[in-house]
């Protein structure tokens, strides 16, 4: 009788715990949900006012940087520097001059 108490016991002892954990877990769980949210919270609204004075700046700015932008690229490119997308550009002259090749005019 004794030894059937005692699984009794050890059966009630892993009752508690399996029903501890079935409410531990999702508490821990639900903490972290909310931890993630109040961060997410905290960066959106740090970057709302960033963005508010950014993006109107960029549209404003964009007129000057992208053509100043292009220029730097042509300069780059001219003066023998290989800025990005030089060795596309170099393959596809390539192409057109092998392809003008053997191409003539007729102007008689």
């Amino acid at each position: 009788m004794a030894a059937n108490g005692s699984d009794q016991h050890v059966s009630l002892d892993q009752q508690f715990y399996e029903d501890l954990v079935k409410i531990v877990v999702p508490m821990i769980f639900a903490g972290h949900i909310i931890s993630l949210s109040i961060v997410g919270l905290a960066i959106f609204l740090i970057l709302i006012p960033l963005f508010m004075i950014l993006i109107p700046l960029f549209i404003i700015m964009i007129p000057v940087l992208f053509p100043a932008s292009f220029i730097f690229w042509i300069c780059s490119y001219l003066t023998g520097e290989h800025p990005i997308g030089a060795d596309q550009l170099e393959e596809v002259r390539k192409k057109i001059v092998k392809a003008a090749v053997g191409f003539t005019y007729n102007w008689i």
